[in-house]
């Protein structure tokens, strides 16, 4: 594996993916920083990374040429070329275990050498040092949190060492007051909560032809019916959900008479939920399915 095979495969994948619909690209990278490197210093770069044996140094010249590399490509395959600079990425777990990799929920990041000054606000700074625990420091809005406060997992000392394994960093639940600040094992750090407060608030919206009227909810918290966007009429609510419940929403309302046949409803699948049970009834049809895709009904159905 050489680093002009490595250029080649790059090439290959940009064009299946555009081959498949794809329109731009992303590229993430600490900085902005760019530097363009001769043949032989990338060959040279590459060959220690694939040893294992890359330094700090070749990592920031090799990512700042692959920078240029990606617009060259972009120049040729006309794929747009999007910067994602200075982000921290894949550091909610719960996200990463549900949805893998590079899904979401990034947060701007600085990671200077070391800490000089008091760090730019706004961003979140990561730097190493020898820290057991974060502290807050509130007269200068500064919060520090370690590794172990973001995971929930610290270096065993000779107390934590005599306790079982499972008991690790644990306290009982029912020691813990509103407001205490906590660590879960999947959120990081954060404040405990009482029950209500942990369940999902679920919003709903319908856009219906203008002229519609609605007759009757049930299921939702403070229904209300008034003008969306390009004149459409909008039912909304919201419902709170515990945790391993269900909760059934109907709402009926009446379509302007002089509505132009045939009556046609688009479902559209919130990204990132399952195959939530959907019961549709529109005059003489009714359907019974799901919402593991976006869904597109016609009342009366067409002749097959």
């Amino acid at each position: 594996m050489d680093y002009a095979s490595f250029v080649r495969a790059l090439e290959q994948r940009r064009a299946y993916f555009k081959a498949m619909g794809a329109r731009a690209t992303d590229h993430a990278a600490l900085t902005a920083y760019t530097a363009e490197l001769t043949p032989s210093e990338a060959e040279a770069i590459f060959q220690r990374g694939l040893a294992g044996e890359a330094t700090a140094d070749d990592t920031t010249r090799f990512t700042g040429h692959m920078l240029l590399e990606m617009a060259r490509m972009s120049v040729e395959d006309g794929l747009v070329m999007q910067l994602h600079i200075g982000s921290y990425r894949n550091h909610n777990d719960l996200i990463f275990a549900r949805f893998g990799r590079d899904m979401g929920a990034d947060i701007p990041v600085a990671r200077p050498d070391g800490l000089d000054a008091a760090p730019p606000g706004g961003l979140a700074t990561v730097v190493r040092a020898e820290l057991r625990h974060g502290f807050s420091l509130p007269g200068i809005e500064l919060d520090v949190f370690t590794a172990g406060d973001l995971s929930g997992q610290r270096d065993a000392d000779k107390a934590s060492r005599k306790m079982p394994a499972r008991r690790k960093n644990q306290i009982d639940p029912l020691e813990l007051s509103p407001g205490d600040p906590v660590v879960h094992e999947q959120h990081g750090v954060g404040r405990y909560v009482e029950m209500v407060q942990r369940c999902y608030w679920s919003y709903l919206r319908i856009y219906a032809p203008g002229g519609s009227e609605l007759l009757e909810t049930s299921g939702l918290k403070k229904p209300l019916s008034e003008t969306g966007e390009r004149g459409t009429a909008v039912f909304a609510g919201h419902f709170v959900l515990s945790p391993s419940q269900q909760h059934v929403v109907t709402v009926r309302y009446r379509l302007p008479l002089d509505l132009a046949q045939p009556y046609r409803l688009f479902v559209r699948k919130q990204a990132g939920t399952f195959a939530t049970p959907l019961h549709v009834t529109a005059g003489a049809c009714a359907w019974d399915t799901d919402l593991s895709r976006d869904r597109t009904f016609t009342c009366p159905e067409p002749e097959r």
